[in-house]
């Protein structure tokens, strides 16, 4: 058996395998099989395969992976017993299909597809993308975007959540983020993005971006020009904003940590809430000026609540709909 032999073997079980995750995560057990998943997608060859298995049930669940419009939800019919090997065995024989176009022409491994290429985050995930052009792009919880490449632009649109970019330098292909009608444009730095209720948060931590507003037809209008460590919050229709510091805390949040110094208890909460299905709520509005410090991981909803409750002497308990409920202690 040859190397090559060999190489096509490795790649075509990866691809299985792959099929079998993407399916086992849309089964009713996928909470319980994600951390499994998380594993194996931590080697940097599966996760290529896996990101290559996204591509292939975008096109064959929407016929394109191009145009102007944001993603929309893939609308799977109501899950049965067979319903899982139905959806990897569809998944097996484009992938089949894939695997043999790869090698056909000589490729020894998946690659991340270079073109209009979409990926999304679930609640409380953080993950990482490697590019095609060695750009890295770590996607925040319940996030969107979509890659479209071509030989004179690198473009990324953001279609919800925040994302980090740590952008390759290619002199000749400038690196455009797109989010809410505002382009990032960018050069071999590393930068956040964050769209928040409509609004468009850019944060610089080195390098240097121009934030512009772009339209059909019309010149490049700049709003802001960044340094690392500066900020910048535009509304939808902002041709202007001030840039202000980022703080210290700015680069934290891809670690999984939440920081927080001297942060408002609403704040903190309405943050920590995007990280997870089960929500906090509070039951005065006006312990939300409450002060809170300290490092804390949001993902768990109790065992936020709890080490709450215990530095600001609250209750807590979970009501009947699921939510954490932190109130004053009762004398």
């Amino acid at each position: 058996m040859t190397s090559r032999d060999t190489g096509e073997q490795a790649q075509s079980a990866r691809i299985d395998e792959a099929t079998d995750w993407f399916a086992r995560l849309h089964a009713p057990d996928a909470d319980q099989v994600r951390a499994e998943f998380e594993a194996w997608r931590a080697d940097l060859a599966n996760a290529r395969a896996y990101a290559a298995i996204e591509q292939v049930w975008a096109v064959t669940a929407t016929g394109t992976v191009r145009g102007d419009q944001p993603p929309q939800p893939i609308s799977l019919p109501p899950r049965s017993p067979w319903r899982r090997y139905a959806l990897a065995a569809t998944l097996a024989i484009v992938a089949i299909g894939l695997a043999f176009l790869l090698t056909g022409y000589g490729i020894s491994s998946v690659r991340p597809v270079p073109a209009a290429t979409r990926y999304v985050s679930d609640v409380g995930e953080i993950r990482t993308i490697d590019l095609a052009d060695g750009s890295t792009v770590t996607l925040d919880t319940a996030s969107r975007f979509e890659v479209d490449y071509s030989d004179r632009e690198r473009r990324i649109t953001l279609y919800s959540g925040r994302a980090r970019f740590a952008v390759a330098h290619d002199a000749a292909r400038p690196f455009i983020v797109s989010a809410q009608g505002k382009s990032i444009v960018a050069r071999g730095t590393i930068f956040d993005v964050r769209i928040d209720q409509g609004a468009v948060e850019v944060t610089l931590l080195e390098g240097a971006v121009d934030v512009e507003r772009r339209s059909a037809g019309a010149a490049p209008h700049r709003i802001a020009r960044l340094v690392p460590g500066q900020r910048v919050k535009l509304d939808e229709n902002a041709s202007s904003a001030a840039v202000e510091p980022a703080g210290d805390s700015a680069r934290e949040w891809p670690s999984g940590l939440l920081p927080a110094h001297g942060l408002p208890l609403s704040q903190l909460v309405e943050e920590a809430n995007r990280y997870s299905r089960q929500k906090i709520v509070l039951a005065d509005p006006a312990l939300g000026s409450l002060r809170v410090s300290g490092a804390f991981r949001p993902g768990d909803a109790e065992a936020l609540a709890s080490k709450l409750s215990a530095a600001l002497a609250l209750s807590a308990t979970e009501r009947a709909d699921g939510k954490i409920l932190l109130a004053r202690q009762q004398n």
